[in-house]
């Protein structure tokens, strides 16, 4: 399963390649971002490994508001450098074309820790609260109590950082993406920004 899931997103990965190379080779100019002071990046690579790790996060039945949310989850994750694990969501288009179309009419919004861009950890579904983590001193313990909802609850589930299913149901209930994820990351700040 972990070597088709890598397959694919090497596909996609390759597929968003073609398109630069194309342009590289007609003589035009592709416009460089740089997510770090170090990395450069064509930012249509960027774009779709944005988008694609977010709709990995998301069910088909999400509101815009929490695939919002899981763009911010998504870009924060790139900026901080680490790389998401990724369900197989790719084949459902519909999905995808509703995250592209929400990545772009939006900023560019990540969390950071001490000015810094961090990773986001994540799980569909918590067992009613959140855990901290040694390993990421910014992230708290929040209660989750709508996950007792969600068709993947279970009393074993542990989840570090945000409920998946618990910002689809705040963004449901009228939280913006910002708010929601506020909630179950109370030490981060929020950055709301284009970067070009």
């Amino acid at each position: 399963m972990k070597s088709r899931i890598a397959a694919i997103i090497c596909l996609l990965i390759l597929m968003a390649l073609i398109p630069a190379a194309v342009v590289g080779m007609s003589g035009n100019n592709v416009k460089m971002t740089s997510s770090t002071p170090d990395t450069a990046v064509k930012s249509d690579d960027k774009s779709q490994t944005v988008i694609n790790t977010a709709v990995s996060l998301c069910g088909k039945d999400f509101c815009d508001e929490a695939l919002k949310a899981a763009l911010i989850i998504a870009e924060s994750n790139y900026l901080s450098g680490t790389k998401m694990k990724t369900n197989d969501n790719s084949s459902d288009k519909e999905l995808y074309n509703r995250v592209e179309r929400i990545y772009n009419s939006n900023n560019e919004i990540y969390f950071t820790y001490n000015e810094k861009a961090v990773y986001i950890p994540c799980s569909p579904c918590s067992n009613g609260k959140t855990v901290k983590s040694d390993k990421y001193e910014y992230l708290s313990s929040v209660a989750s109590p709508w996950d007792i909802d969600c068709t993947s609850y279970s009393i074993d589930n542990k989840c570090e950082g945000v409920s998946i299913y618990g910002v689809n149901y705040l963004c449901e209930k009228g939280y913006s993406a910002e708010n929601s994820l506020e909630y179950y990351l109370p030490k981060l700040k929020i950055v709301d920004k284009r970067i070009n």
